[in-house]
């Protein structure tokens, strides 16, 4: 059965407070793959549909401690309608349990070592629970496909010996 997810439905929710601390606790976690700094927006539990109404207040995520529970930092917030228990959480950016897909394009120096700096970028994205679907080397070889999944394209430099390769990945 084909599915179709909007931007409209509501990611989560606050499950806990803290206005002293400027901290909240929502009910997503480690198993839902929510990563440290992402952002949402906060909007009054009663609303359904969070397209259609205004942001209340802003959180940053700071740990995921738990399967379905992450502490994260006020951002703003009104004092005139302050974030409650039971509010809905909400971000483009990120979506439940989903992976994230990469490709790597070229030549990747982070100081003088250009092995350790392609190293350093997928180790990057591995602790951060990405995957990556293809990958240029530093001497042209390339592994794997992009495909419609892959949402990033990492550049480095363009490698001498894969000019039409390094460019054909880019288009």
């Amino acid at each position: 059965e084909i599915t179709r997810e909007t931007f409209e439905v509501a990611d989560g929710q606050v499950i806990r407070i803290d206005q002293g601390e400027g901290t909240v606790w929502i009910n997503l976690g480690t198993a839902d793959k929510l990563r440290q700094q992402t952002t949402f927006s906060i909007f009054t539990s009663n609303e359904n549909d969070v397209a259609r109404y205004d942001r209340k207040a802003s959180i940053e995520v700071t740990r995921a401690f738990g399967p379905h529970m992450s502490e994260a930092r006020i951002i703003d917030d009104q004092l005139t309608d302050p974030i409650t228990v039971g509010d809905l959480i909400f971000t483009p950016a990120w979506h439940s349990g989903r992976t994230e897909r990469f490709a790597l394009a070229g030549v990747m120096r982070l100081g003088r070592d250009q092995d350790a700096g392609r190293q350093l970028v997928r180790d990057l994205i591995a602790r951060s629970g990405g995957v990556i679907d293809a990958e240029l080397d530093n001497d042209g070889t390339k592994t794997g496909e992009i495909t419609i999944n892959t949402r990033y394209l990492v550049i480095g430099g363009e490698p001498k010996e894969a000019h039409k390769e390094f460019s054909n990945m880019i288009t």
